[in-house]
């Protein structure tokens, strides 16, 4: 139905232990794509908006996914962290959507932080860029997604760990930037508001 196609999955066969996958944020489906589509058969865990596990019917979905909804109270980041750290080290996947906010259809890439590689500089774990690109279809309005799957990629362990971070992002960056190239169609155009004086 959604004409999902998924490009590179073997890519993950290259790893045994956990690692995490980077991801646009361009669909509400995101977490199916990412997590059933890609990652099975392991067991994976995406982190998320707490608004994600609030909604009643999402949240019984989002729950099913490995919802790990980031807390809203400083005091409960301790445990978040310790989850997450338990969650790679015995071996599981790891979602990330660094662009944070969703863009419906959106085909380029927004920039992001340095500080959304700090599950892998800091555990030493390898990351994938995943990259959901969109294409004309012939008897639909609605464009085919096709899903790529980049890596694995490495922190450098020759540079200090903020410059490490910064390294890894932008390797994983680039990687999604020239992935994002492939989309050939704009089902939603997005223009940037000017300021008003």
């Amino acid at each position: 139905y959604h004409g999902i196609k998924i490009k590179g999955k073997k890519n993950l066969k290259k790893v045994k232990g956990g690692c995490v996958v980077f991801s646009n944020h361009v669909n509400t489906l995101d977490c199916a794509f990412s997590l059933v589509n890609v990652i099975t058969p392991r067991r994976g865990y995406i982190i998320c908006n707490p608004d994600a596990v609030r909604m009643p019917v999402v949240r019984v979905l989002t729950k099913m996914l490995g919802a790990l909804p980031v807390p809203d109270a400083l005091a409960a980041f301790r445990n978040f962290n310790d989850a997450v750290d338990g969650k790679l080290k015995s071996g599981k996947t790891l979602v990330v959507m660094p662009e944070a906010h969703i863009w419906p259809y959106y085909t380029g890439i927004r920039d992001f932080p340095a500080t959304s590689m700090k599950y892998p500089v800091e555990l030493d774990v390898p990351s994938f860029a995943l990259t959901t690109t969109y294409h004309r279809r012939r008897f639909s309005r609605k464009p085919r997604t096709v899903t790529y799957l980049d890596g694995p990629f490495y922190p450098d362990r020759s540079l200090p760990p903020r410059a490490r971070a910064q390294a890894l992002r932008d390797e994983i960056y680039e990687t999604m930037v020239g992935r994002s190239k492939e989309s050939d169609c704009e089902y939603i155009r997005y223009v940037k508001k000017e300021a008003s004086t």
